[in-house]
């Protein structure tokens, strides 16, 4: 479908533009991962759907952020402000997911400012859950995931000249302790080899485009704090005092690596992690610009889509593929229900994704069991 106007982009900067025929070059697929690739991460153990309260540290959905899992009970009380939000937040339902109700929380903000300091501590807690998560499900599965597998398959596809980028909505770092692992040519099985922010678009093998933040980054307080000069005050302390103030500092939209959870002070500023909340409508991408625009550069060459775990339910990014993507891309969604999969390709299509999908039941460990 040709589009006729030019118009700009108010999310990237991106000017809309005529779409051409394919022309023939270097096939390139775009693989996208949403909540579900970390959840069905293990080609061994499975989701158990039926059990939610036994799944341990592994990774959750976005509904289950706030489940009652017994691992995650102990990480409440460490952020005071998330206790009297969890009885609301821990039971979304078909009619009230997560993110219509966080989103709530952020309209209330503006008659009850408390609200502010409310999703600053979500973003503490965030980042500390999916820490956690990580730190005791990667180990766990001894580095066997299904990332892992896709890479292998990859590293294939990379032989018969189709080049391959990725682009992630969730925080944690599974895929880059994957990467790493072919980077380093099996040497490293628990690095995160992706140590700057210039190394996540510098790797040509695994380009990664961390959409929606990382748990190792952060955003400055450029708001001097007397707890932060204080060397004898710990992390938790200094994490509580900016969750209390959060509404008059001054955060800076920069991003920079950080490291520890809650963020260690760097040269006497504190930071808040940089993590976009789980949204109804997510208006903003909590990623260095410059990763945007390799993104945007490479959209027009891709041919094929790779969706795992992702609902394609963010209108902001829906927006930048179907005003870069070129005609006709073939469209693979993958989902541990059949109905999820088509979901999602219905959702691409409603955006002005025009393509040939096809859905694929049975989640990440089928797929990369699959030939």
């Amino acid at each position: 479908r040709l589009r006729d106007r030019a118009s700009a982009c108010s999310l990237c900067g991106v000017v809309r533009r005529h779409r051409a025929p394919n022309t023939p070059h270097i096939p390139m697929r775009l693989v996208i991962f949403g909540a579900g690739a970390s959840y069905d991460s293990s080609p061994t153990l499975r989701p158990q759907a039926d059990d939610p309260l036994a799944e341990g540290w592994r990774p959750p959905l976005a509904d289950g952020l706030f489940s009652d899992r017994p691992e995650f009970r102990e990480v409440f009380t460490r952020f005071p402000r998330v206790i009297p939000l969890v009885a609301r937040l821990g039971r979304p339902s078909p009619d009230r997911s997560l993110e219509s109700m966080l989103s709530q929380l952020q309209a209330e903000a503006n008659e009850y400012p408390i609200r502010h300091c409310d999703l600053a501590a979500i973003r503490y807690y965030l980042q500390f859950l999916l820490w956690e998560c990580e730190r005791h499900w990667h180990p766990s599965r001894h580095a066997v995931t299904n990332y892992i597998a896709l890479l292998d398959r990859v590293q294939r596809w990379r032989r018969g000249h189709t080049n391959t980028i990725f682009a992630t909505f969730n925080y944690d770092r599974l895929f880059e302790y994957a990467a790493t692992f072919y980077l380093t040519e099996g040497q490293h099985i628990y690095r995160n080899g992706y140590d700057t922010l210039d190394s996540y678009i510098a790797t040509p093998d695994f380009p990664f485009i961390k959409l929606h933040g990382s748990i190792d980054w952060g955003h400055r307080v450029d708001t001097p704090l007397e707890i932060v000069a204080n060397s004898q005050d710990h992390v938790w302390q200094i994490a509580n005092e900016v969750t209390r103030l959060y509404p008059e500092l001054n955060v800076s939209r920069e991003i920079v690596k950080i490291v520890e959870r809650p963020p260690q002070p760097q040269e006497g500023r504190a930071f808040v992690p940089a993590l976009a909340l789980p949204l109804n409508s997510k208006a903003e991408f909590v990623c260095p610009q410059q990763h945007i625009d390799f993104l945007v550069a490479r959209l027009p060459k891709v041919t094929s889509l790779l969706l795992i775990g992702w609902r394609g339910l963010e209108p902001h990014f829906l927006s930048l593929l179907a005003q870069n993507l070129p005609i006709n891309v073939e469209i693979l969604a993958v989902s541990g229900r059949l109905a999820s999969a088509q979901e999602t390709l219905s959702n691409l299509l409603q955006a002005g994704i025009p393509g040939t999908g096809r859905a694929f039941a049975g989640g990440f460990s089928d797929l990369v069991a699959s030939d």
